[in-house]
């Protein structure tokens, strides 16, 4: 008769185990091997849902609950329905951040070379014909206060008002 001593031995009882472990995996296989076939021959792995919906289905498997109910206020939407922000908002990110920066830059190039009005209108005329946009923007009003916190020199409201023209 064999001795079976070994099996009791640490050896010999993770070598029990592992082939354990590899039937009981076995088997689970085949039991999903099963299911499948059966939910294909029941109806091709798809439920058919109520009028006017799209199949339910996920990997093969259909959701045997039905599709999630979405909370109140929560709508799908396509690609290209999505959007951020209004036209306004852009502009306050974008376009008036670049004129305040190169406001921001003339400003401090007049101050570092002793310039004067007449030099900050030839300047800004030039970033007036870079931004075109903004002109008439109804932002108008607070780039022309940053202009004059910025400006190394008073300018009167006939004067910011002139720099549109």
């Amino acid at each position: 008769m064999m001795d079976l001593n070994w099996l009791w031995s640490p050896y010999g009882l993770m070598v029990l185990l592992a082939v354990c472990a590899v039937l009981l995996l076995y088997m689970r296989h085949l039991f999903a091997l099963k299911a499948v076939k059966a939910l294909k021959l029941r109806g091709g792995g798809r439920s058919r849902a109520s009028a006017g919906d799209e199949e339910e289905v996920l990997d093969g498997y259909s959701h045997l609950m039905g599709r999630a109910k979405p909370e109140i206020g929560v709508s799908s939407v396509s690609a290209e329905e999505v959007g951020f922000g209004s036209g306004l908002e852009e502009d306050r990110l974008g376009l008036l951040a670049d004129v305040q920066q190169e406001i921001r830059e003339l400003c401090q190039t007049l101050a570092d070379n002793d310039g004067n009005k007449e030099d900050f209108f030839e300047l800004f005329a030039l970033v007036r014909s870079k931004y075109p946009r903004i002109v008439g923007h109804p932002m108008q009003g607070a780039l022309e206060e940053f202009i004059r916190e910025q400006a190394p020199f008073f300018l009167s409201a006939a004067e910011l008002e002139s720099l549109w023209d």
